[in-house]
């Protein structure tokens, strides 16, 4: 279980990466770390 939340962690830390790189909009980057920080794996599960 540990290891799949170490998994998880740095799979959503790419993640921000990507997203921080393709988008230069701050208020858009704000609203994209407010929602990751707001998920947790179920529900990112569900949206995708």
């Amino acid at each position: 279980m540990a290891e799949s939340m170490k998994m998880w962690k740095k799979e959503k830390e790419s993640y921000q990466q990507t997203v921080d790189n393709f988008v230069d909009k701050p208020f858009l980057k704000t609203i994209h770390s407010c929602s990751l920080k707001d998920l947790d794996v179920k529900s990112l599960a569900e949206l995708f």
